[in-house]
């Protein structure tokens, strides 16, 4: 018992590390981020940041793989053998659940895709980045071959739209205070409507 109170204790300090460099990384940046702000709003030493995750480089790509980690595992759940209108159901929801969960993951995300520069890089960054879009690309391939999709769609154009749409206003909605805006539009209402207008456009006409 004594055993697994440590392992527990160990794991409540790594995910407090964990959880507040995300928060650091996605208001701050990379750069203007140190291990010394990492320490005081996690409450703890220097040291134990080093244990767990080395250095500042270290930390934020622990930080980035494990969150896409999570979100790759979840998408990959999704059937396969499902229409291409369940897929998109099954996409967003899943994509509504993962955001608004935690939306300083998501604006870490979103300044990692569009200030790459800013970011280290490594090895695995292309397949975790393109992942998600893959999963689309593979479902409208899917669609297409049953029949199901008008001529001329484009599996790379739907994966973009849909992914890009979702992961930008989920951005805004779930973060208004952080950009300091009032959006009148809620998840639910913005994913129902993205979904007709892509269904409209693409889906076979019977």
């Amino acid at each position: 018992m004594r055993g697994s109170k440590k392992w527990s204790e160990m794991d409540s300090v790594r995910d407090e590390i964990f959880n507040n460099a995300i928060r650091l990384f996605a208001k701050k940046g990379y750069f203007s981020t140190t291990i010394r702000d990492v320490v005081e709003k996690a409450g703890v030493t220097q040291p134990m940041v080093y244990y767990y995750f080395g250095n500042k480089e270290e930390l934020f790509i622990t930080c980035i793989k494990e969150l896409y980690s999570d979100f790759r595992h979840k998408y990959d759940e999704i059937e396969k053998d499902i229409s291409f209108k369940e897929f998109v159901e099954k996409y967003t929801r899943l994509g509504e659940e993962i955001f608004s969960s935690n939306p300083e993951k998501l604006l870490l995300m979103i300044h990692f895709l569009y200030s790459p520069e800013e970011y280290p890089k490594f090895p695995e960054l292309s397949e975790i980045i393109t992942r998600p879009l893959k999963i689309i690309i593979e479902a409208v391939r899917r669609a297409k071959s049953r029949g199901e999709l008008a001529k001329g769609v484009d599996e790379y154009t739907v994966a973009l739209v849909l992914f890009g749409s979702m992961v930008m206003t989920a951005t805004i909605i779930y973060n208004a205070e952080y950009f300091d805006l009032k959006i009148p539009i809620t998840p639910d209402k913005f994913n129902k409507t993205i979904k007709k207008m892509l269904f409209d456009s693409i889906l076979r006409k019977k």
